[in-house]
Parts: structure tokens; sequence; C-alpha cells
């Protein structure tokens, strides 16, 4: 057991923290945390992304100009909740579904927009998120990938660069010279692309490895709310990836 406490305790998803869960158990709160209710509870998530998502495209789509100036409060309301969930578990069983509705209604949003362009693109792209986190449980399930410690580290490093590359990105923007290849369709531009796309896939291996030991060292049953909003989290930006990528693909 005392392996097991150290190898979750450092684990590389930035979303999830394992300070969170250690404090969890530390404060005393009812009931236990099972993989099936987290399971339940991220499915109510998606389905207020999804619902919220398909509100603003609809919207968008049948020319309510209103909506686009609700992207930037949503976007920022989003954000402000995301962090409030993250750093104070215990608010996650009511701030993450303004969390799902908030990012919904921008994923919708941006959803609209490129279908605009690309049509047929978000299908696609919703498809293709479905598949790759049904294909990602499949190995994590069956051990082909394990949440080692090396897949941990190697994760964390990974992370780490994309955020670099991010930041890079804004302060090179606020310059007036931003990276092309952050956003152009160039081979350098596609290829940076599929890497960021990756990282996000694999970052669900350590959601549903967190999810397990979680509930393993019998987490309080309000973690299910706070490990079923991080895998919402990555599903979410796996999708934004794909979406990205696509768009990428489409202009070549």
């Amino acid at each position: 057991m005392a392996d097991d406490n150290e190898r979750f305790k450092r684990s590389g998803n930035p979303t999830l923290s394992p300070k969170a869960f250690d404090k969890a158990r530390e404060s005393g709160a009812g009931g236990v945390m099972t993989v099936e209710g987290t399971v339940n509870k991220a499915g109510m998530l998606l389905l207020l992304v999804a619902a919220s998502a398909a509100y603003a495209g609809w919207q968008f789509f049948t020319g309510n100009q209103a909506i686009m100036g609700m992207i930037f409060p949503a976007l920022i309301g989003a954000l402000v909740v995301g962090l409030i969930v993250t750093f104070v578990p215990t608010t996650a069983p009511y701030l993450a579904p303004v969390y799902a509705v908030a990012e919904g209604m921008v994923i919708g949003l941006i959803s609209a927009m490129l279908n605009a362009v690309y049509p047929g693109i978000v299908v696609q792209a919703a498809g293709l998120t479905l598949m790759t986190a049904a294909a990602m449980l499949l190995l994590y399930k069956t051990g082909v990938i394990r949440a080692t410690e090396g897949f941990k580290r190697g994760m964390f490093i990974a992370l780490g660069g994309v955020m670099l590359m991010i930041v890079l990105q804004v302060v090179m923007a606020l310059f007036h010279h931003p990276l092309a290849f952050m956003t152009d369709s160039s081979p350098l531009g596609i290829g940076i692309a599929v890497a960021i796309t990756g990282v996000a896939a694999f970052c669900l291996i350590l959601d549903f490895d967190r999810i397990e030991q979680g509930a393993a060292q019998g987490a309080p049953k309000f973690m299910e709310w706070y490990a079923a909003f991080g895998l919402m989290v990555t599903l979410i930006w796996l999708y934004i990836r794909i979406l990205d990528l696509l768009s990428r693909l489409r202009k070549r």
C-alpha cells in the first residue's frame, strides 16, 4: 500500500492534484468514492457540455449575433470556476456543472464557426474524440499502457513542453511576432499539432489511473465530482486539439 501511495502522489496529471486526494482523505468527509460513481458524474457533466454547446451552436447557426457577445464572459467564467474547483475540490459538486455549461458555450461557438468554414468538421472531431477515448480506455484496462513511474515522468515532461510552447506563443504574439507553426498548416505545424493531440490523448491514461487509485484508497464521496471534472477537462482539451488538427488539414 505504501508503494501505491507513493505512485499516486507522483502522478503527472496537472488537473487532478494528488495533494487534493490526500487532503480529501484527511477531511473526514462522508461516503466513499467509487469508479462507477465517478463515471456516472462524468457522464452528467459531458451531457451538460454537449447541451450547452448545442444551444450556442444553434444560436450561431440561426444568426443570433447576440450569442457572440457571450463567448468572452463564458470563457472567463469557465477559467475562474475551473481554477476554484482545481484548488478547492470540495466545491466540485456545485461548480463542476457550472464549468461544464460555461465551457460548453465556448466550445459550441468555436465549433459552429469552424463548421461554417469546414462543413462536417464538428461531427468528425466529436467522433474521433470518442474513438480515441474508447481506445485509450481499452489500452489501459488491458494493461497495454500502464501509468508507470516512467510513463508519468514522460507525461510530466511532455505537458511541461506544451505549456512552455503556449507561453512562448503568447509572449511572441504580444510583440507582434507570433510563432507561425503554432497555427499554420505547414508540415511542421501539423506535426506539432499531432504531437500535442497525442499528449492530450495520453493524459486520459493518467485520469483513469487517478480515478482507480482514488477509489481504491477510499477518497470521500465528493471526490467523484472532482475526478469527473478532471476527466471532462481532458476530454474537452482532446476535442479542441482534434478540431484544430482537422482544420489545419482542411486548409491544405
